[in-house]
């Protein structure tokens, strides 16, 4: 059994909960010395117990990790902290991160699957994120608590089916990642134009998405995903977006021209699984990675399967 007393001595020193370092609470770390130079805590899938993180209220942490500490009731003992850059608390419990605002030296956030999460209020104060992970948090329908995030970069706001207005993201044009996928709950992508820095874009399983107009406007495009819309028919939007190097259409069975794609010379992986569309337009591609249903490669020159990786379903 590792004694906490032989731990933490050092500046850059990191300590883990779990394996054969069993912990109920993490209050228990109040008593151990040296904890003021702790920097890094991290806590694994076996300390699901922990509920109190008072001990660590003095300790100058950089990097936390309580990820699925499922009994962790708040985050009162963080208030204040003055160097945490990178926060993990995948999988909680917790209904609100108010403390949060008090640590605006926070650039990394993930709260994924944290599907108890009904009060986002907390993270007005981050003003210095970089990159934030929203994905499975279930409640989240606001994101103007985001607006003052100038410095965000990646945004991840998978599986938010109660997300229907995107107007406060229209202010953050420094983003560069936005995932969207499954947030069946948006109708426009409007707010999306003024984003002209962005580079990836998931709109997978949107559902409602039938208009691509917005993402002509978005020429810093290197990867977009917008499988799994079934009203979607008109991708001529596309046809501009000269530095796309990746594109899934999977399962958008209304497309039956891929005339747009023609020129995209940049694209080097293409999805078009479940799309009824012929290949012809693609025939001159080289170096292509191609995943395609045996049909649309009827009547295409042998050429064109002996230049490129075409993976059939």
């Amino acid at each position: 059994m590792i004694q906490l007393s032989t731990l933490a001595t050092s500046y850059a020193i990191r300590l883990f909960f779990g394996g054969e370092l069993q912990l109920d609470d993490g209050s228990v770390l109040a008593g151990v010395p040296y904890l003021r130079n702790l920097t890094a805590l991290s806590a694994n899938f076996r300390a699901q117990s922990i509920a109190d993180l008072g001990g660590l209220r003095d300790a100058p942490l950089v990097s936390l990790d309580a990820s699925y500490c499922t009994d962790l009731v708040g985050l009162d003992p963080l208030a204040g902290q003055t160097k945490l850059k990178e926060l993990r608390l995948v999988g909680t419990r917790l209904k609100e991160v108010e403390a949060l605002g008090t640590i605006p030296s926070i650039d990394h956030l993930d709260l994924r699957d944290s599907a108890s999460l009904i009060d986002f209020d907390g993270l007005r104060g981050l003003v210095n994120l970089v990159e934030l992970n929203l994905a499975g948090c279930g409640y989240l329908r606001d994101l103007r608590p985001l607006t003052g995030m100038q410095k965000l970069r990646s945004l991840d706001c998978e599986r938010c089916q109660m997300l229907t207005d995107l107007e406060p993201l229209s202010g953050l044009r420094g983003l560069r990642t936005l995932n969207l996928a499954e947030c069946s709950g948006i109708r426009s992508l409007e707010s999306l134009e003024n984003l002209k820095e962005l580079q990836a874009l998931s709109l997978a399983g949107v559902g409602h998405l039938s208009d691509l107009g917005v993402v002509q406007k978005l020429a810093n495009l290197r990867r977009l995903d917008v499988s799994g819309s079934p009203l979607l028919a008109d991708i001529s939007a596309l046809g501009g977006l000269g530095k796309l190097e990746a594109l899934n259409l999977k399962d958008c069975p209304l497309i039956v021209d891929l005339e747009p794609l023609r020129n995209l010379t940049a694209l080097a992986e293409l999805n078009l699984r479940g799309v009824p569309a012929h290949l012809g337009p693609l025939a001159q591609r080289r170096g292509l990675t191609l995943d395609a249903d045996a049909g649309a490669l009827r009547d295409m020159p042998s050429e064109f399967i002996a230049a490129n990786d075409v993976r059939v379903a």
